[in-house]
């Protein structure tokens, strides 16, 4: 999978490779990296493209549900230049003496795919490698609540509570409870469902 990006991006590529009097790459020569990664909304995480400082990289971002690749920050040895896009993604800086990207107060439009588009001068002939990295950004598990479908249900009847929550990364594992008014407690339920049925309530659900 190649990168899509701009007209001028695609001309920067050519004029590095002919500056540097290097020339492009053979595609066997190519290597890709695939990375997944989970980041939190709001926390800090870092991208990394190699273990050593490329001649020139790109940083591209496809976001999920998309099949375009937009660039995030360049550099063909004259500095990192971050573009617009990268305000939309969190506070993105690129660690000094790499390649890598610092990503603080990650937003939820942060998820999707990265690629750092690296070129290695060596030897005259470039070397090029991909480094994929899938981002699945997590919202964490905000405080749950309980709805009930009838709060003084009639012994003999039926009743159902369901725990509802506004935020929160699937999949998501619910375990119920129940504290007696002697303050006995115990598990009643647990599972992938956040409704909890009780086909016949008598006075033992008290509580």
């Amino acid at each position: 999978m190649l990168i899509r990006l701009t007209g001028m991006l695609l001309i920067s590529i050519q004029t590095w490779l002919i500056t540097h009097g290097v020339e492009s790459p053979d595609p066997d020569q190519v290597v890709y990296v695939d990375t997944d990664l989970d980041g939190v909304v709001g926390k800090a995480m870092i991208l990394e493209c190699g273990s050593t400082v490329p001649d020139g990289y790109i940083w591209g971002f496809t976001q999920s549900g998309t099949d375009t690749s937009k660039a995030v920050v360049y550099d063909f040895g004259k500095g990192p230049k971050l573009q617009n896009l990268s305000q939309s993604l969190g506070d993105i800086q690129v660690i000094s003496g790499s390649a890598s990207l610092s990503i603080e107060h990650l937003l939820l439009a942060a998820e999707g795919l990265y690629t750092c588009q690296a070129f290695y001068d060596m030897d005259q002939v470039a070397k090029l490698t991909y480094y994929y990295i899938r981002l699945r950004v997590l919202v964490p598990v905000s405080k749950p609540y309980i709805l009930l479908s009838d709060a003084s249900p009639a012994e003999g009847s039926s009743a159902w509570l369901r725990c509802d929550l506004e935020n929160g990364t699937g999949p998501l594992y619910f375990l119920w409870e129940h504290e007696t008014n002697s303050g006995l407690v115990n598990t009643i339920g647990q599972g992938s469902s956040n409704i909890f049925n009780m086909t016949v309530v008598n006075h033992n659900n008290t509580g």
